[in-house]
């Protein structure tokens, strides 16, 4: 992030304004706006652009998880397909009429 400011009395001395701003996009971690105290010490912290990555590699630790939910999903999927095709069995033979074999 970098600052522009305004230096009423020399470069970062007392009553100097900075603005910091992230490019586009990115969140800030702290206040935008500081200014130099007399003490010469500052309003805020210089504020860090957020930057993420986001990569499988950094779930890694949580491949235990995924594994039990993937196998929890194929299981429900089997279970519902099953009382699914059952459903369907017991319709198709109540709609056809038997025969007695004598």
């Amino acid at each position: 992030a970098l600052p522009i400011c305004i230096h009423p009395r020399g470069n970062f001395s007392y009553g100097s304004i900075c603005e910091v701003s992230c490019p586009e996009g990115l969140p800030s971690s702290a206040s935008q706006v500081m200014e130099c105290h007399t003490t010469g010490t500052w309003t805020a912290e210089t504020p860090q652009c957020t930057v993420y990555s986001y990569s499988f590699s950094q779930y890694r630790h949580h491949k235990a998880f995924f594994i039990l939910a993937g196998a929890s999903v194929c299981a429900l999927t089997a279970l519902l397909f099953t009382i699914w095709l059952i459903a369907q069995i017991r319709k198709k033979a109540k709609k056809s009429p038997r025969k007695d074999m004598y």
